[in-house]
């Protein structure tokens, strides 16, 4: 059995993207003793990760403090704010270190770099890693979970008469309040019902759910789920953010608009240049009732297409493979 650590920040402010990839990667190492080393985390972000052990830091320097006490096999390092200079710190006291990262803007000092964004590749880390570094870059490392490859859509309704809305776990950027507030707006897009995931560490809830309780728009309001692979199955089209969710969304192959809310997400506009995966906003043009209709009719006229280029670009076997090398490396 090895010791891992992963060692992450989650919040209101960057979301829980990282937390969520790093969550579902631990879930397939069965046998070995996981834990969770984060900055404190709210309560529903913290039961997320409740199947695991946790240290809670005040800072990075407590995170190093741990890693050198404990002595983990493997650290997995998913942060912006760390680098080499924290990496070098970590890697006297475990046998192997690895890195998540989609930024390729800064230099690492790792055993294993992890980056799954489709439009990635190995040259983007040139200077960057050790020349040891193995490097596990590009689309066939994607993190989606695999559930979502078990909800695949085999076809799409002519007509869309349900939405799915969710923009993550935090919604810095408040999208998911500007998108039911311009549905109001539009006769075209009340015909149809929503199902709203506000996110667990979502500030606007109460607002949203003011808001939506007070309006022509039918809908059903969750604070959390963990269903989100079936809900993207059962419903016609998705408006949501891109990054992990983007991702999640091609997998299953779900008609989305796709919405820009962090500078990390910018790789999906290369993505939407080479590949019919719907119409891509940025988070302030959800205040645009035009922009957002036209949005929505476009992954209803071209619907099947841009499931079938989601499914080919993402096949949701990505975290199987990442676990096979990690395991490797520490045999």
């Amino acid at each position: 059995m090895s010791k891992i650590f992963f060692i992450l920040r989650a919040d209101s402010h960057i979301g829980s993207g990282h937390l969520m990839r790093c969550s579902r990667l631990a879930a397939l190492f069965k046998h070995d003793d996981i834990t969770f080393v984060t900055p404190a985390l709210s309560e529903i972000l913290g039961n997320t990760i409740s199947d695991f052990s946790r240290i809670e830091i005040a800072d990075w320097n407590e995170a190093v403090q741990s890693v050198s006490e404990l002595k983990p096999d493997l650290v997995v390092v998913d942060c912006y704010e760390l680098d080499r200079d924290f990496e070098t710190l970590c890697i006297p006291a475990c046998r192997k270190l690895a890195v998540i990262d989609d930024l390729h803007n800064r230099v690492h000092n790792c055993h294993i770099l992890i980056d799954g964004n489709i439009t990635s590749r190995p040259e983007d880390y040139k200077n960057l890693v050790p020349e040891t570094c193995k490097l596990l870059v590009g689309q066939q490392y994607n993190m989606t979970d695999k559930r979502f490859l078990n909800y695949r859509k085999n076809h799409i309704r002519d007509c869309f008469a349900t939405g799915l809305i969710c923009f993550g776990g935090a919604d810095p950027v408040h999208a998911t309040l500007k998108t039911v507030k311009t549905i109001a707006q539009s006769e075209y897009l009340k015909k149809m019902h929503y199902t709203v995931i506000t996110g667990a560490a979502n500030p606007d809830y109460d607002k949203i759910k003011f808001f939506l309780d007070n309006s022509e728009i039918r809908h059903s309001l969750l604070r959390h789920s963990t269903e989100i692979p079936k809900l993207m199955n059962e419903h016609d089209f998705a408006i949501g953010a891109c990054g992990v969710m983007g991702n999640e969304r091609l997998c299953i192959g779900i008609p989305s608009v796709n919405v820009l809310i962090a500078d990390n997400q910018k790789s999906m506009i290369e993505l939407s240049q080479k590949y019919n995966i719907g119409r891509l906003l940025s988070h302030d043009n959800l205040n645009n009732k035009k922009l957002l209709e036209e949005a929505v009719a476009y992954a209803q006229q071209h619907g099947d297409e841009i499931r079938r280029n989601g499914q080919k670009l993402i096949d949701g076997k990505g975290n199987e493979r990442i676990t096979v090398e990690l395991k490797n490396m520490l045999e």
